[in-house]
């Protein structure tokens, strides 16, 4: 009894940790990496600044959104970090613009 009340609560307490914004691996790449692509392809920037600069847009999202998102797009091999913290796009990243 006491173990399922544990794995009762461990289940809640990912529930509430997930990010807002979960990105999944699928063919088709989400309006959030168009977004991103579509910044680094002109110039290399940080998360902080791609986030920054959307939100200005309109679109909401935070720099956790767009950390994941990047790392997706990087196995996806579309865009590649410059810097320990500056990302930019590779040339194939500019077929998924539209």
């Amino acid at each position: 009894m006491v173990m399922m009340m544990s794995s009762v609560s461990e289940i809640i307490l990912r529930t509430q940790q997930e990010p807002s914004c979960m990105v999944i691996m699928s063919e088709e790449i989400t309006e959030l990496q168009k977004n991103i692509l579509r910044l680094i392809l002109a110039d290399n920037r940080r998360p902080n600044a791609i986030a920054s600069i959307l939100r200005r847009r309109n679109f909401a999202c935070n720099q956790n959104d767009i950390v994941q998102a990047l790392l997706d797009l990087e196995k996806r091999n579309l865009v590649e970090k410059l810097t320990t913290k500056a990302w930019t796009a590779k040339e194939n990243a500019e077929d998924y613009i539209d």
